[in-house]
């Protein structure tokens, strides 16, 4: 996607191709921070689902979760990007441990 890579790029130009890029670092912290909000999702979503009732919880988490995509959508730089990721991820998390605990109640 050489539209994003000229977009998000610091200055770092890929020596394979030539072409403005992320550094290794760079990349690095977009793929691993979604894992690091789905952990935190997954820890948050039983005390939140108590909390709100577990259908209103998938609500939350679903909101929580199109908030990071409008992040990662809207963002120009890598801090905004990275912070939209972390938020897809914690969504993802609390609704990875939310839906099986609302199916298993309701089955």
């Amino acid at each position: 996607m050489p539209y994003w890579r000229k977009l998000f790029s610091t200055g770092y130009v890929d020596p394979t191709d030539g072409l403005p890029n992320v550094t290794a670092a760079q990349q690095s912290e977009i793929v691993s921070i979604l894992s690091a909000g789905t952990f935190f999702g997954a820890l948050l979503s039983a005390p939140l689902a108590d909390t709100l009732g577990r259908r209103w919880a998938m609500i939350f988490n679903t909101g929580v979760f199109t908030f990071g995509v409008i992040l990662q959508t809207a963002s120009t730089a890598i801090p905004m990007f990275v912070a939209g990721r972390f938020f897809a991820g914690l969504g993802v998390g609390l609704l990875s441990a939310t839906i099986p605990l609302y199916q298993s109640e309701t089955g």
